[in-house]
């Protein structure tokens, strides 16, 4: 039967049977995979600390008759260590890196082999500390793939933004545009719309362009962070 020896990042696990898991690990070389690790759920494995979510596991697996191959070897390469403590910020950090992994999940596909994204979440989760990293990851991982709106012309006149009329965005329409260009006679675009401020349309251009380091030294004040955030939320909707 055939072998495979990647490398991966963890990002869910589901309890199969009594004592295994289907864990699911976006791989360096061949996308997104889906493996049972026998026993993992028994307190006497060692497998169960190297799987936690956002590890990076070196890992070997076997095909098998049924739809899922089975776990042989597996081995710890980075330890990202996400625990719930009672200090707010570390659960910050910890939301915003399971964030990151839903966000692979539903937008990779099984065995889309994407180095690319690989890159990117590694580079996301290492930089986790930093409040804007999730909204970076997000923004870098949908250009990538080709699902990010477009921020840089208006849904309605395919003008460039003007600072002097108010904007907002729109998830119907999936982009922004000028309050009086867009038509608000339905429902659907009243509740998936939001205000958003010039300001903002520049910072998600310089977050699209730059590294996770280069924006983590962008200074941006809390007004502005909060209107990220439901840009954010409303663009996932």
């Amino acid at each position: 039967m055939k072998i495979i020896q990647d490398e991966g990042i963890v990002l869910r696990k589901r309890q199969l049977k009594e004592k295994d898991e289907l864990v699911t690990v976006l791989t360096k070389n061949h996308g997104k995979m889906m493996f049972v690790v026998p026993g993992s759920r028994d307190p006497r494995s060692k497998k169960a600390g190297i799987l936690e979510l956002c590890n990076t596991i070196g890992f070997q697996v076997r095909e098998s008759k049924s739809r899922f191959p089975y776990l042989n070897q597996v081995k710890l390469l980075k330890s990202r260590g996400f625990h719930i403590v009672e200090e707010d910020s570390t659960l910050d950090e910890f939301y915003r890196a399971l964030g990151m992994l839903k966000l692979t999940d539903q937008f990779v596909q099984e065995e889309h082999n994407v180095n690319e994204v690989y890159a990117l979440l590694s580079q996301g989760l290492d930089g986790v500390i930093l409040n804007v990293s999730e909204m970076w990851y997000w923004i870098h991982l949908l250009d990538f793939l080709g699902f990010l709106p477009d921020f840089k012309i208006c849904v309605g006149c395919h003008e460039k933004p003007d600072s002097s009329f108010d904007l907002v965005f729109c998830a119907e329409h999936k982009g922004f545009a000028h309050r009086k260009c867009l038509s608000m006679n339905t429902e659907t675009v009243q509740n998936t719309t939001v205000s958003i401020s010039f300001d903002l349309l520049k910072i998600v251009s310089f977050i699209q362009l730059y590294s996770l380091s280069e924006v983590g030294r962008l200074s941006m004040d809390q007004k502005i962070f909060d209107q990220m955030k439901e840009l954010f939320d409303t663009v996932k909707v």
